[in-house]
């Protein structure tokens, strides 16, 4: 997915790696938004790394998730450029718009969404022990 940089070179053995044409498939993949964010981030100047912080902050320590809500910037900064988005990022940092806190939900949410016949039944929350059961068990008969 990522080419070499013609722009710039790296010390020999090292990478370098233009992020600017790779905007649009990384705003559809928040894995891999993840994993290069850092680079990234770097690469473009303020006011993202500022950006990429504070998403980090809100939405800790869930950084895939804050990999989301930094995907539809980087589709916005294709369609716009990096040098116009900015001054709005910039705007936005400032007045603190940017970044919200994500909306907690209530009971009250939950049930909305349930149909009614299926509100009775309790769902139990996922138990890693129950796989760790599972796979010693699988150990041991084979």
């Amino acid at each position: 997915m990522a080419t070499k940089s013609s722009a710039t070179r790296a010390p020999f053995g090292g990478k370098s790696i233009d992020y600017r044409h790779l905007l649009l498939p990384l705003s559809r993949k928040p894995q891999e938004l993840r994993q290069v964010v850092n680079e990234l981030v770097a690469q473009f100047g303020e006011p993202w790394p500022a950006m990429w912080s504070a998403l980090r902050a809100c939405y800790a320590p869930d950084e895939l998730e804050a990999a989301r809500r930094l995907a539809p910037w980087l589709e916005r900064a294709d369609r716009e450029g990096l040098s116009r988005l900015a001054r709005t990022m910039r705007k936005a940092l400032a007045d603190g718009t940017l970044v919200t806190s994500p909306r907690r939900a209530n009971a009250a949410d939950a049930l909305a969404n349930v149909p009614v016949g299926l509100r009775s039944y309790a769902i139990e929350p996922a138990d890693l022990r129950r796989y760790d059961l599972l796979l010693e068990a699988a150990r041991c008969s084979a």
